[in-house]
């Protein structure tokens, strides 16, 4: 198989599984197994994250405008709260950055993450049920959110699992949890990529092939965001966990 199509196919899986809360890490590092590609390409990985965040930029753009716009109390605290949930997960995640990293490599472990994810989404789906108030995202729930953002730089934990899931434990509407638990992402997907990029690694495949990639990322990335979305609001948030532990088991089960 051709590094381009490696490349796309990357992409296309980044693209859905970064917003659906089944773990694009995890998935990467299973693709790179199951393609044969022997050692981890962290900073294409990275650069795959760049096309989710161009996703995010394109669907959120009237909110992202607004609070840019607009700055009134309103939306200078919830700004505010973007920026404390992110200072949190950066301040948990960066001493131990080359730790997480180590794990890219270990299949076992990602299989392990991805079947905790699937029980925090079964778990979280029970309050879904009884989040029926339209309560914004308030403080303690901005720092629950980045302390469950840190827990998902580990590959197979979902980031969008684990957010969402304690903004729902918290009784938070289900589509204001969405939009918070996205937007905080942006900052730490922009500080990833940068500090990718001052590290001065190497890409490891061509660079058209990684512009392709970043392409399908981003393309897929939006389908993703609107099938999400529309998962929450019918409240079916919790069937994504017997995906992830189908997945884990049957890895753990095919290493065999």
């Amino acid at each position: 198989m051709s590094v381009f199509i490696q490349a796309v196919i990357l992409g296309i899986v980044q693209g859905l599984t970064e917003f659906l809360p089944i773990s694009s890490s995890g998935h990467l590092v299973l693709m790179q197994h199951f393609l044969g590609i022997e050692t981890p390409q962290v900073m294409f990985d990275v650069l795959l994250h760049g096309g989710t965040l161009i996703a995010l930029t394109v669907f959120f753009r009237s909110e992202i405008l607004k609070l840019v716009i607009q700055p009134n109390r309103s939306n200078l605290q919830y700004v505010f709260y973007l920026i404390l949930a992110t200072v949190i997960t950066v301040a948990i995640l960066f001493p131990i950055r080359d730790s997480v990293e180590s794990l890219f490599n270990n299949v076992h472990k990602v299989s392990w993450a991805l079947i905790l994810t699937g029980s925090i989404l079964w778990i979280s789906a029970r309050f879904h049920k009884v989040s029926v108030e339209e309560k914004e995202v308030g403080w303690k729930t901005a720092v629950l959110m980045g302390l469950a953002q840190a827990l998902a730089a580990v590959p197979g934990i979902s980031r969008s699992g684990v957010t969402i899931a304690a903004g729902l434990m918290c009784q938070k509407s289900a589509y204001k949890v969405f939009r918070f638990s996205m937007l905080m992402s942006m900052a730490v997907i922009l500080a990833a990529i940068i500090l990718k990029l001052m590290e001065r690694e190497p890409l490891g495949i061509p660079v058209p092939a990684a512009i392709l990639g970043v392409t399908a990322a981003a393309i897929t990335g939006l389908g993703a965001l609107t099938l999400l979305k529309r998962f929450l609001m019918a409240g079916h948030f919790g069937i994504f966990a017997y995906y992830c532990w189908f997945l884990g088991v049957w890895t753990l089960v095919s290493m065999r």
